[in-house]
């Protein structure tokens, strides 16, 4: 007796279109890490220019889950705007963002990267501000989502930093959380069906 394919190919068929749907439904669930802040840099009273092509980065997030993301493409800044640190990837420190555009950054002090270092000598010390408190250290920091940092090595007091310099601190975190990064088509704003039914094949 002829047995018919069409049962079991009929069965194929729903078994895979099923585990696209539940990967449609649960995979795309979450949003991709993209968050930001905001942060400046002052050096004996003069706010550092970020702004130069070689403190950006342009880069794809576009990547499956299971490939890992290049040091650069966790942290970053992009079109030019030296006021807003770019966060792709969970467990992302300052240490790490300031490492990416050259710099190195300790508990006593910057080397830019051109060379020049800052360290705590005599009255000459660096501070840390994290939303208008000072903290001790920031290397190892964990960046915040919508965190307003300031960097700042000189003679000024700590109530001085505060009052002149964490005032120039940017604050549209918020608004570039809300919209897609310049260079990346990861972001926490929601996918459209395209991309989720691209997403469900990988």
């Amino acid at each position: 007796m002829k047995t018919s394919k069409k049962p079991l190919l009929i069965g194929i068929l729903i078994g895979v279109f099923g585990l696209v749907a539940l990967r449609l439904v649960f995979a795309n669930n979450e949003l991709a890490t993209h968050y930001h802040a905001n942060f400046a840099v002052f050096v004996n009273g003069e706010k550092l220019d970020l702004t130069d092509d070689k403190y950006m980065e342009d880069v794809e997030g576009c990547k499956p889950d299971y490939v890992p993301l290049l040091p650069e493409e966790r942290t970053h800044m992009h079109n030019n705007e030296d006021v807003v640190a770019h966060v792709h990837d969970e467990g992302v420190t300052w240490g790490h963002f300031f490492q990416n555009i050259g710099f190195s950054l300790s508990d006593t002090s910057l080397t830019t990267d051109d060379g020049a270092i800052y360290t705590n000598q005599g009255n000459r010390t660096l501070k840390f501000i994290v939303n208008g408190e000072q903290v001790d250290q920031l290397a190892n920091t964990l960046i915040g989502n919508e965190d307003q940092v300031l960097i700042s090595y000189g003679t000024e007091a700590v109530e001085q930093v505060i009052s002149d310099q964490f005032a120039v601190v940017e604050d549209n975190a918020g608004y570039h959380n809300e919209h897609p990064d310049p260079g990346s088509c990861s972001g926490e704003i929601e996918a459209d069906w395209k991309t989720k039914l691209r997403n469900a094949f990988w």
